[in-house]
């Protein structure tokens, strides 16, 4: 038997574990909804139909995101070793969700929050990018020095932030 089964954790515990897993979880889900997402808006048209997405975007490889990344590579906006980093923020977010009830249990489960700064990164790098091609954007980001803040990105830093406390 093993430790959790025999000693539970205090729900004080379990609970920062669930937080922990969440905030990582979805800081993720931000990254991947703004690259797959921003790229298909690039093609956007006005009555829905993207031809030029499919042949410029969805060729370049089987998933979307996969195809997502390798246009943004096209475009100058990523380099391939911000690639590889972000397929190891995947990797790292997969271990998280596969695992997720051992998470929960452990008493030390420990995030790397290097990976959450690089989720960062790479959203303000594509944010600013997709910005300065979708002017007519109905929520206009605010800009904030050299940077783009939306949503998104406030989203993110305070979902680090607590990630940081917890």
């Amino acid at each position: 038997m093993d430790q959790a089964q025999t000693h539970p954790l205090p729900p004080d515990v379990v609970r920062a574990n669930l937080v922990r897993t969440a905030l990582f979880l979805t800081s993720y889900q931000l990254l991947r909804n703004a690259v797959v997402d921003g790229v298909r808006n690039c093609f956007l048209q006005v009555d829905w139909n993207y031809p030029e997405y499919d042949q410029q975007v969805l060729t370049l490889a089987r998933s979307r995101f996969q195809a997502s990344l390798r246009w943004l590579v096209a475009q100058g906006v990523l380099e391939p070793l911000h690639v590889d980093e972000i397929y190891e923020i995947r990797r790292h977010r997969n271990k998280i969700a596969y695992d997720l009830p051992r998470l929960l249990i452990e008493p030390h489960v420990t995030f790397d929050t290097k990976l959450l700064d690089r989720i960062g990164f790479y959203l303000q790098r594509l944010e600013a990018f997709f910005a300065t091609l979708n002017t007519s954007a109905p929520a206009p980001p605010i800009a904030v020095g050299p940077t783009i803040t939306t949503a998104s990105s406030r989203l993110l830093e305070q979902l680090r932030t607590t990630l940081v406390a917890e």
